[in-house]
């Protein structure tokens, strides 16, 4: 009697210890989904700030080549329009870059943890600016790539 005792207990104690496994990989399982879908959410947010930020460089770079007062075609006189919006933007050659922290507020470069670059090139009467967003930890892969090509108008 008291063997068959001893044999439901261990068969008891057996079925709680697969219970727990198979709860502490269902919850495992659960860890992971909920971690991934965070960070979706984090790259989704990323991403529309990126396009927003993006769109509105390009439409001041836009207006600042039909402005009247836009006589230069190099990146200083296109970066005038932009320093009003953006004060702490680094120009260098053809590119312009302006950095924003994690809010996507505009920052200096040692707070920065995105940045947008803007590089202009002529292709024949075009103005074509590429505007990557990137975010510092990933420097190789653009959270974002916009590319605008504008009509440079005649001044008289």
């Amino acid at each position: 009697m008291k063997q068959s005792l001893n044999r439901h207990s261990s068969m008891f104690l057996m079925e709680i210890m697969i219970a727990i496994l198979f709860f502490s990989l269902v919850s495992a399982i659960c860890l992971r989904i909920f971690t991934a879908s965070r960070q979706m959410g984090q790259d989704t947010n990323d991403l529309n700030m990126a396009v927003n930020q993006s769109e509105n460089i390009a439409e001041l770079l836009t207006y600042s080549l039909k402005s009247p007062e836009s006589s230069s075609m190099d990146m200083k006189g296109t970066s005038g329009f932009l320093t009003s919006e953006y004060p702490d933007i680094a120009v260098d050659g053809n590119c312009l870059t302006i950095y924003y922290d994690a809010s996507w507020n505009c920052c200096t470069s040692g707070n920065a943890t995105y940045y947008i670059e803007v590089r202009k090139t002529q292709e024949e009467s075009l103005c074509v600016f590429c505007i990557d967003a990137y975010k510092t930890s990933e420097i190789k892969k653009p959270v974002y790539s916009l590319n605008v090509s504008l009509h440079p108008p005649l001044h008289p």
